[in-house]
Formats: C-alpha cells, sequence, structure tokens
C-alpha cells in the first residue's frame, strides 16, 4: 500500500508555494486522531453550525462496500488546513474520501452543484466521491481529517 496512497490535485495559482499536486502525511501521523485533548474552545452550539436548507443535497451517504481504507490525513484545524483544500480540488478516478469532523463545525460544498456550503457538525461526515470537485470552509475554530478509501489490489 505505501506507493498506491490516494493523491489530492490542488487548484492552487502557479507561483504559489503550495501549487501542484500534494500528499499528504502518512497514516501514521493520523493516529494522533483519538489522542487529541478535549478542549472547550472548540466546542459549536447548534447556533454556531446552523443548517442550511440545501443541508439535504444529493449526496452519497457511505462509501460503498468493498472499498478498503487506505489512509488518513492528519488532523487539520483553521490554522493548518491547506490552503488547497479550501479551493476547490478532486479526489484522484478510484479513490473517495470521507471527511470526518472531531470538533466544532466545517463547511462544506460540491463546487458542480451550485448549492450553498452544507454544515458538517463535530461527529458529522460527509463521503467524496472520486473526481468531484469540492471544497472545505472554514470560518470558526474546528478540526477535520479526510479518510481515503479504494479498492484493494
Amino acid at each position: 500500500m505505501g506507493s498506491e496512497r490516494p493523491e489530492v490535485t490542488f487548484e492552487v495559482p502557479k507561483g504559489t508555494p503550495r501549487s501542484g499536486t500534494k500528499r499528504f502525511p502518512s497514516r501514521a501521523t493520523a493516529a494522533r486522531v483519538n489522542s487529541l485533548p478535549d478542549s472547550n474552545q472548540h466546542r459549536t452550539t447548534d447556533r454556531q453550525c446552523e443548517k442550511t436548507r440545501d443541508d439535504d443535497m444529493a449526496h452519497p451517504e457511505e462509501i460503498p462496500t468493498g472499498l478498503a481504507h487506505v489512509r488518513s490525513t492528519q488532523i487539520f484545524d483553521e490554522h493548518s488546513v491547506p490552503r488547497g483544500l479550501l479551493a476547490a480540488h478532486r479526489i484522484a478516478p478510484g479513490v473517495w474520501g470521507r471527511l470526518v469532523v472531531n470538533t466544532g463545525c466545517v463547511r462544506f460544498q460540491f463546487e458542480d452543484e451550485g448549492s450553498e456550503p452544507r454544515a458538517i457538525s463535530a461527529g458529522e461526515s460527509v463521503v467524496i466521491p472520486p473526481e468531484r470537485p469540492h471544497r472545505v470552509l472554514l470560518d470558526r475554530p474546528a478540526t477535520f481529517s479526510v479518510e481515503f478509501y479504494r479498492r484493494p489490489s
């Protein structure tokens, strides 16, 4: 599995330090997911993470059966999130993603729908199909990671 890590291509303007294709850190780095201390500063209230009327937008609820978890990103927050995740980008062909919110509220938008961003609260997730343009919006404290799945070789 070492050389089969999924890549996410960021559409970042040329000339910026983060342009081009980036690989997320190894799965071992993501092991910190369950070791983060609880912090009240990242807790969210219903009012902070209000659902939009487009929250029922059509998108897959689950990762398709038969796919294997291949890796997870590190935990990102509003200070450490790569700029490429905040711009429209796609997951590689054949790779599915799941954005998992640990604390706070993250807004997520499929760029091909023309809908309002969807609010994803702590404990919730959103499934991301291969090659579907999307972006993350962070306007308040939150932590999240992304899991990647593909068919076993």
